[in-house]
């Protein structure tokens, strides 16, 4: 709530100075506490009563607070969007280094019997495409994005030695996934990950890295990357994949 991580659990005549001040941040900042009591109707008493509730030992402080959130909340705009991280990547897929690292890719699944996809937020969205675009395209596999809730421990033991992960991370860092993986790697599965920076821990725990050297970008706590080089990876390994598979297994 404002600059409170917490929730609080606000009284009729709290509430309403609290929307109040949600829909007029920009002006209230700037109000001394007898204008703010004015346009809401309320005493100073009740807007004293109404700071100490957001831990604040008075007016001051809570403007100053409310202040600091405010200035905060500009900086973290993306009013900007700045697509030349995403022109550059488009170009670097044209290179061979890449068609290299694509054919890699196609190598460990066309050797695996069981394809997942595994991510997290923005990236299980990647997964759930790319889950959709293989099944299309080349065969069955599964999205996972929920790695804590989805055990593989009942798989058929002949399966165990024939998975291919396709793990989807702009981080590369996140802990659900990272020990997801690790308990994988005990029946010998193939790990391929996306991510978008080199030198993580779950590029350490791969067989290939595709890294797509892009900048993370946050706004409050929420992670919004681009997603477009996951997507282009994958629509192109999947295109990739069907193209092999229509020749002979001798032609491969």
């Amino acid at each position: 709530m404002l600059f409170l991580e917490e929730t609080l659990d606000l009284q009729s005549t709290d509430l309403y100075i609290y929307n109040y001040i949600c829909r007029n941040l920009n002006s209230v900042i700037y109000m001394r506490i007898r204008e703010l009591s004015l346009a809401t109707n309320v005493s100073t008493t009740t807007i004293l009563r109404f700071c100490k509730k957001f831990h604040c030992s008075g007016y001051s402080e809570f403007k100053f607070r409310l202040q600091e959130y405010v200035t905060h909340k500009s900086l973290t705009s993306l009013e900007h969007y700045d697509e030349s991280s995403n022109i550059a990547f488009l170009n670097y897929l044209q290179k061979s280094e890449f068609d290299d690292k694509l054919m890699a890719a196609a190598s460990l699944i066309r050797k695996s019997d069981l394809l997942f996809f595994i991510g997290l937020g923005g990236s299980g969205i990647a997964a759930n495409y790319g889950s959709y675009l293989f099944s299309s395209l080349v065969s069955f596999s599964s999205a996972i994005t929920d790695p804590l809730n989805t055990p593989l421990y009942h798989l058929n033991e002949c399966f165990r030695s024939r998975i291919c992960l396709v793990a989807l991370s702009i981080s590369g860092e996140q802990e659900d996934i990272i020990e997801f993986i690790d308990n994988l790697k005990q029946y010998d599965a193939s790990v391929i990950s996306i991510t978008n920076k080199g030198n993580t821990s779950l590029e350490r725990f791969s067989d290939l890295n595709i890294c797509c050297h892009m900048p993370q970008k946050t706004y409050y706590s929420m992670d919004v990357s681009s997603l477009i080089p996951a997507i282009a990876i994958l629509e192109m390994l999947a295109h990739k994949m069907h193209a092999l598979k229509q020749l002979p297994d001798s032609d491969v």
